[in-house]
């Protein structure tokens, strides 16, 4: 197994991603975007109702 990474604009990259989608090649994309992950990973605590959430108020502030 060989490992390529590249350095390009995100539209660079989402066309390449499309393409080797589009023609099922056998590739492992390891896709690093920690803020997807991040928004995915809150989004989910959400729904299961696991994440502490907090509310403040203007009056709560003073």
């Amino acid at each position: 197994m060989q490992t390529i990474t590249l350095h390009a604009d995100k539209n660079t990259i989402d066309k390449l991603l499309e393409f080797i989608s589009a023609n099922k090649l056998n590739i492992k994309i390891d896709k690093q975007d920690k803020i997807k992950d991040e928004v995915l990973d809150t989004i989910e605590q959400l729904k299961k109702d696991t994440m502490k959430t907090y509310s403040f108020s203007y009056n709560s502030i003073q």
